[in-house]
């Protein structure tokens, strides 16, 4: 089975949000995708964007449909804050930390009216700043309350369960019914075949560009990819254990293609005009890589880096005379 990823997760959340609007980045999003990335399915773009609001100092709510709507983004109410989708109460103060934000928002009401909301910071728990509003995004990206339910539903009453051993049937079953009726399971991804139905490029705007590079190798990725995935689909039902029919959380190739031929702005990069390419290797000699950024630089162009520490390498980029925006 699947495991789910909470980092990943987090950071899948925080591009939907970006392409769809939903988180402030300064300028157009720009998302870099892996091939599996990319194949990944997604809730639908029109029932993410739904279940995204905003919430405004001065505003009226009512808090326990508020409470029960982040429960059905998979919000998990805890004591406290501190990690990206989490929510908690305390009387009339409440705390969310959507997976889009920076930072968590603690928000304090008076009866029904947002009274303030105040960014903290989620290791101290100290105030930083106040706020005039924050968008709650989902927490997860396989959420049964956002799905087509009666593809759902087509979905599960097309398995097939007469290969499997009694055990992985009942526990399919019981689990399935679980989440039909709104009750969580430990194991949700992998389930989201039934739920996710969407893709990647669903979330782009009229403006939005699809830049595929290599498209010849993403085209062989994709396929190694599906046949991996096939083959082990083809050994969980011989040894009982899946269904017939049971639903990929993955794309087949032919359905990402059409989806990126379907959005009218394309670029594709080849061997040929490559304007991404792999960074030389610094490993084991950080201290090198502002005189790798700088011959990078050297003839003028805007140099794009990707990185999980981007805080770190501005700050090592910065001693070595490099801004980094």
């Amino acid at each position: 089975r699947l495991v789910a990823d909470a980092a990943t997760n987090n950071q899948r959340i925080r591009a939907l949000a970006g392409l769809g609007g939903f988180e402030d980045t300064g300028g157009a999003p720009l998302v870099v995708a892996s091939v599996a990335a990319a194949l990944r399915r997604t809730p639908s773009a029109r029932a993410f964007r739904a279940a995204c609001h905003t919430l405004r100092t001065g505003q009226k709510v009512s808090l326990e449909q508020l409470l029960g709507r982040w429960a059905s983004l998979g919000y998990q109410f805890e004591p406290g804050v501190e990690v990206p989708g989490t929510a908690s109460r305390r009387g009339g103060i409440v705390d969310v930390f959507p997976p889009s934000a920076l930072l968590p928002a603690r928000i304090e009401l008076w009866g029904d009216v947002v009274e303030s909301i105040r960014l903290f910071d989620p290791s101290t728990q100290r105030s930083l700043r106040l706020a005039d509003s924050i968008t709650i995004t989902p927490a997860r990206e396989t959420l049964p309350s956002l799905a087509d339910q009666v593809l759902v539903g087509q979905l599960v009453a097309g398995l097939g369960y007469s290969a499997c051993t009694p055990a992985a049937r009942e526990r399919i079953q019981e689990e399935l019914e679980m989440l039909l009726s709104g009750q969580g399971v430990e194991e949700l991804a992998f389930y989201a075949g039934f739920f996710n139905r969407g893709c990647l490029t669903d979330y782009l705007g009229p403006e939005g560009v699809v830049a595929l590079v290599r498209p010849g190798e993403v085209e062989a990725e994709a396929t190694e990819i599906q046949r991996r995935a096939d083959e082990l689909r083809r050994s969980r039902e011989d040894l009982g254990g899946l269904p017939v029919g049971f639903p990929s959380p993955m794309l087949e190739y032919h359905e990402l293609q059409a989806s990126v031929d379907a959005v009218p702005r394309r670029l594709l990069l080849t061997r040929g005009g490559d304007a991404f390419a792999p960074a030389p290797s610094s490993y084991g000699a950080i201290d090198r890589f502002p005189t790798l950024a700088r011959e990078l630089l050297i003839e003028g162009g805007r140099l794009v880096i990707v990185s999980q520490n981007a805080q770190r390498l501005a700050e090592i980029l910065g001693d070595g005379g490099i801004v980094a925006e």
